[in-house]
């Protein structure tokens, strides 16, 4: 008796769940005890800066994720591969919910991704 191979969809492998990298640096600052205000310094941003990332109202640039590295000696690329996760599976979500067409869905991603989206058609 042989078992049928399943056959998956493109848009069946992956999670529709993103996690901005911010929610990730915001636990790892946490974890260390490292306030706000201390990080910010450390980072070389402002702390209204930092505060957008934690909300994910800005995406990681290569010389924040250097920042980073250089402050907390977690390396660059982890954090650039987080953003770009991020942002595939934000696109894929919009472009989901649009093959879908969900008439008056409001979008539940920061305004930022809405700019990938664009970018991505």
């Amino acid at each position: 008796m042989s078992k049928e191979k399943k056959t998956y969809k493109p848009d069946e492998l992956y999670s529709r769940i993103a996690i901005h990298p911010g929610e990730i640096l915001k636990d790892e600052l946490e974890a260390r005890e490292i306030s706000k205000s201390d990080a910010a310094k450390g980072l070389q941003v402002s702390p209204q800066y930092l505060s957008d990332i934690f909300a994910g109202r800005r995406n990681f640039s290569p010389a924040f994720c250097v920042n980073i590295e250089n402050y907390l000696k977690l390396q660059a690329e982890y954090w650039m591969h987080l953003q770009g996760d991020y942002d595939i599976t934000v696109v894929r979500n919009l472009k989901l919910d649009q093959k879908e067409k969900k008439p008056g869905k409001q979008s539940a991603f920061p305004r930022s991704t809405h700019a990938i989206a664009a970018r991505s058609k």
